[in-house]
């Protein structure tokens, strides 16, 4: 199947800079995971599967999981020091009163 296109055009565009922008909308993830919904529905032989069938079928994973990975291996950085970031000003919980 002719996926390459979307591993091209798509998601770089859907990806680059994640760690900045990640959504924490549960929306605008879904909106986020649309594009690449869309784009696999078409697919010859796949319109009729649900999402992660056709997902698992391709071999994919959601762009979810594909944003969430960066986000975990930055947090990785952080807490061993391996990047210069004050490891509790980023893990700081702010309190609403």
């Amino acid at each position: 199947m002719k996926i390459t296109a979307a591993h091209i055009h798509v998601r770089p565009i859907l990806e680059y800079g994640c760690i900045i922008w990640n959504p924490v909308f549960k929306l605008n993830s879904e909106q986020i995971e649309s594009v690449q919904h869309q784009f696999i529905k078409r697919l010859k032989g796949l319109h009729s599967l649900p999402y992660a069938c056709r997902l698992d079928r391709l071999g994919l994973d959601s762009l979810y999981c594909r944003r969430m990975k960066p986000d975990l291996i930055m947090c990785y950085k952080i807490i061993n020091n391996l990047v210069c970031m004050d490891v509790d000003i980023f893990f700081q919980t702010f309190y609403c009163m």
